[in-house]
């Protein structure tokens, strides 16, 4: 009888010694970063951590499964393991305070920042007590089952590869990724699927890579551990697929394949069902008999409810939706908060490397066929990611691939060394190392803390130097200050920065929503920002009086492809956050929103064909190619050769025979100049009572700040006597 043998290539750190001094120290330095991100990141902001911390306090007050037709919160449809646990670490600390300390405001409950009381969402001064004591104990829970996935990838990479470079940088990818340590530092059961995902590739490489034929206790082993990452998350389903290829892998290994390769198969598939039975089979008996399904599909349908898409996505969409995930892996720590777009583009071309790497490896045969068992892991947690994705929206994260977590820091670190020589490959281990210890230990600072301060007023030096004219009122309380559109023009789909200054004039009586919209001539919406302001930092709620914030958002913008460039209007106004979502009116008026600026959105347009001389040439803005006058009323034709910075004001004067003005007329050019697009044609319009009755008329345009009116001259380049171009 023969057996798959782990075996590898040869090279110098082949049959070295297991860096088990190093790993230790891996591990170490990954439960102290956790205790880290633990106190940085503030109570209840992990994503659903309110959720899992009522499930956990059930385990704790109860010692049972919670009902969940009667559930205590969305997150009991979950398997157990996780819960209970936590629970019980839980269990001795008084969490009677916890509507005291937690208020998920309707207001934020799209997941933003969902601690909506600062004294909630602001990191502890000092020692927590109560429920927040309660869920950073809680959250330590999370740190082991880390701890064990760290320690899981190191052995398993050594199982299979044994070298050095590959168990160190593996363990390194894991130990020292921000997103990992942070799902580590929360209360939620994507670590403990992850941990039991590790479990379960570690024991099928065991089987695989040993030198006789599994003993049923290993069988059994595998099997529980199957079981374990069931119940940890209903994903943890997905690590079966890898468990069951190492079964018909070893079964293969008889030689000749015939009648006894599949007696064998079925003989190690049995041990294992029996496993898997012991660890969660109690689980799937309790369910069928209480809910008549052995997952409690009607209860875990009716609890996620609210997360189901309208539409389930096409493949186009799942695989359009993909790419976007992938920041996540290292990032996206909450709703908006991450590294910057710089650094993101910069990881992804270090992940297309390793994935590129890792077919460098292939071909170069030093990945041994035992590895295969990490892609048909990573391959199961992604299959199950899609399914759960089409048909429910917020699940757009690298979380929920968690059972293949380290599977994927294997091939990674197999792919990165692939191209390095072999004799540099420990040193860039060690450099690749410190880089992401680096990373992991500045993140706290750079990131989480930054994200999560509570907005400051502004001072006093800052207020006094605001405009006392042109301010708004809305009928909640909150006065619109000054605006601010930072791009006058920009590209479709690029963002645009909006400024605004806000004020509380009296005690805000609810957690308002601010909306933001672009809206061309056509009323099409080009760009909406519908969430609470200061970036969900601070309910309005909790605004002081008097006090003024500056709120400051992106919003991106899109446009209908086409040959004419769209102009926008930016309008903002507040609403209720609860259904029917009331709009909030303007004292004084009948509208419930204010304009606050233009926008320009660029677009192709074609060149001009045939054109001829300009009437007039307004250096360097504009030139006049039309100007027809009848009666009162005057239609010009300029076309844009630049992009102004200013406001540029039109003037019309109408003169008799003694060259005396007898009408006149000074209005802002519509559009405003600084949305202008060179190229474009602006057509004006304008009545000026009396016009029909003059000799003569001129034309011109200026300055407004300054009043100096902008030079004209014929397009031989004659100057105009004054600037003013006569039109009749």
């Amino acid at each position: 009888m023969h057996s798959v043998r782990s075996e590898t290539s040869a090279s110098p750190e082949h049959g070295s010694a297991y860096p088990r001094a190093l790993i230790c120290a891996f591990v170490l330095l990954f439960v102290g970063l956790c205790a880290v991100y633990n106190i940085a990141f503030p109570a209840f902001e992990g994503v659903d951590e309110f959720s899992h911390f009522l499930t956990a306090s059930w385990f704790a007050d109860h010692g049972s499964i919670p009902d969940l037709n009667h559930a205590p919160s969305h997150e009991a449809y979950q398997p157990p393991l996780y819960h209970a646990v936590a629970g019980a670490a839980m269990n001795s600390f008084d969490r009677s305070d916890f509507d005291l300390v937690y208020e998920q405001a309707p207001d934020l409950g799209d997941g933003f920042h969902m601690a909506a009381r600062p004294v909630a969402a602001t990191r502890q001064v000092v020692a927590p007590s109560g429920s927040v004591l309660a869920l950073r104990i809680g959250r330590e829970v999370s740190a082991l089952f880390g701890a064990l996935v760290v320690a899981l990838t190191a052995s398993t990479a050594w199982l299979l590869f044994r070298r050095a470079d590959v168990t160190l940088l593996a363990t390194a990818l894991v130990a020292f990724n921000p997103k990992f340590i942070h799902m580590s530092a929360v209360l939620s059961n994507d670590i403990a699927v992850a941990a039991g995902g590790a479990l379960v590739v570690w024991l099928a490489v065991r089987i695989v890579a040993s030198r006789s034929a599994p003993k049923p206790r290993v069988l059994l082993a595998l099997g529980a551990a199957c079981g374990l990452s069931m119940l940890a998350k209903l994903n943890g389903l997905s690590i079966l697929m890898p468990a069951g290829i190492a079964l018909i892998m070893r079964s293969c290994a008889l030689r000749p394949i015939g009648p006894a390769t599949a007696r064998q198969l079925f003989k190690m598939c049995v041990w294992t069902a029996a496993g898997f039975a012991a660890a969660a089979g109690w689980y799937l008996v309790f369910n069928t008999f209480t809910y008549g399904h052995p997952l409690a599909l009607n209860q875990f349908q009716q609890l996620t409810a609210f997360g189901l898409r309208d539409t389930p996505l096409s493949l186009t969409q799942i695989l359009t939706g993909l790419r976007p995930i992938l920041p996540t892996v290292w990032g996206s720590f909450g709703f908006g908060i991450g590294f910057p777009t710089v650094f993101d583009q910069l990881m992804e071309v270090g992940a297309g490397l390793a994935i590129a790497g890792l077919g460098l490896a292939l071909l170069r045969r030093q990945a041994h066929p035992n590895a295969s068992l990490l892609g048909f892991a990573w391959l199961g947690a992604l299959l199950a990611f899609v399914v759960w994705m089409r048909s429910y929206s917020f699940s757009e994260s690298a979380r929920f691939l968690a059972p293949a977590a380290s599977s994927s820091a294997i091939l990674c670190a197999l792919g990165v060394l692939a191209w390095f020589p072999r004799r540099l490959s420990l040193p860039a281990t060690a450099a690749l190392s410190t880089l992401g210890l680096i990373l992991a230990l500045t993140t706290p600072w750079t990131v989480l803390i930054p994200a999560y301060e509570i907005p400051q007023p502004l001072d006093a030096a800052r207020v006094n130097g605001l405009p006392a004219g042109g301010r708004v009122r809305f009928d909640n309380g909150i006065e619109l200050v000054q605006a601010r559109v930072a791009q006058s023009r920009i590209a479709a789909g690029e963002p645009v920065r909006i400024t605004l200054i806000w004020r509380a004039t009296r005690p805000i009586d609810d957690g308002y929503v601010r909306l933001i919209e672009a809206i061309d001539a056509r009323g099409v919406r080009l760009g909406r920002e519908d969430r609470p302001p200061l970036g969900g930092k601070l309910s309005t709620r909790y605004w002081d009086v008097d006090a003024v914030y500056e709120d400051t958002v992106d919003v991106p913008l899109t446009a209908e492809r086409g040959s004419e460039p769209t102009l926008a209007a930016v309008f903002v106004s507040w609403h209720r956050p609860r259904a029917p979502y009331a709009a909030v009116a303007v004292v004084g008026s009948s509208a419930v929103s204010v304009p606050v600026g233009e926008i320009r959105l660029r677009t192709s347009m074609p060149p001009r064909a045939g054109a001829a001389p300009p009437l007039a040439v307004f250096a360097p803005w504009a030139e006049l190619e039309q100007a027809n006058i009848s009666g009162d009323d005057a239609r010009l034709v300029l076309r844009a050769i630049g992009e102004p910075g200013q406001n540029l004001t039109l003037f019309l004067h109408g003169y008799d025979a003694a060259g005396q003005i007898i009408a006149q007329v000074d209005v802002p050019v519509k559009p405003a100049a600084p949305v202008w697009l060179a190229g474009e044609e602006i057509v004006i319009t304008q009545r000026v009572n009396g016009l029909s009755t003059a000799d003569r008329v001129g034309f011109g345009l200026y300055d407004p700040a300054t009043g100096v009116r902008l030079i004209a001259t014929t397009s031989s380049g004659g100057r105009f006597v004054d600037d003013i171009v006569l039109l009749r």
